[in-house]
């Protein structure tokens, strides 16, 4: 098993904060962080996260997420969670096989500060590295969710179409811009890597 702590810089954080990675499985105190999460609607609409989860389902949450889960940490503070799962099959996506979805949550007040993107820099190193099949990197995000949509086009994203989704977080339905780019691994200090 691999241990994955990244830190990576950016001017768009505030500059003392460490932005780290680490599996989801070598992190032993997160039923608190999802139990938290999963109280806060905007945060339950706009991601796969349960709803209220009580302390013994959030613990059975956390168990079941994929080895392509990692947790994000702030100055080594666990805030949220960032995830790859099979994109779902959409004629949208140039690379069905090799194309993931991607989902991010941070706590509420970590948001709109650059940690999400910070962390998925490290992310796409450690895809690059223990995940080749891994292609493409695509986001599936409700059309009025206008910060993902910022985020996701600063970082490289490009939208490539629109469809209808329902079932997501509480079981609303609506529109969704579909987003995707490909992996490119960056160095340490977050300039993307020459060979990529």
């Amino acid at each position: 098993m691999h241990r994955h702590h990244h830190n990576v810089t950016d001017a768009t954080a505030t500059p003392a904060s460490a932005v780290t990675i680490r599996a989801v499985h070598e992190c032993s105190s997160l039923t608190q962080l999802v139990c938290a999460a999963s109280a806060d609607p905007e945060l339950v609409h706009n991601t796969y996260l349960p709803a209220d989860l009580t302390a013994q389902r959030a613990h059975a949450w956390i168990t079941q997420q994929p080895r392509t889960t990692w947790v994000i940490c702030v100055d080594g503070e666990p805030v949220g969670l960032a995830k790859l799962t099979p994109a779902p099959r959409s004629p949208i996506l140039v690379d069905p096989g090799g194309s993931w979805e991607s989902e991010t949550w941070l706590i509420a007040q970590h948001r709109g500060r650059g940690v999400a993107s910070r962390a998925w820099r490290s992310i796409q190193d450690v895809i690059a590295a223990e995940h080749p099949d891994i292609t493409t990197l695509v986001a599936v995000v409700w059309q009025a969710n206008h910060a993902s949509h910022r985020r996701l086009r600063k970082d490289g994203y490009r939208a490539v179409g629109r469809m209808r989704w329902g079932g997501r977080g509480q079981g609303h339905g609506g529109w969704c811009v579909v987003w995707a780019r490909a992996v490119v691994p960056h160095l340490s200090d977050g300039h993307r890597d020459a060979a990529a």
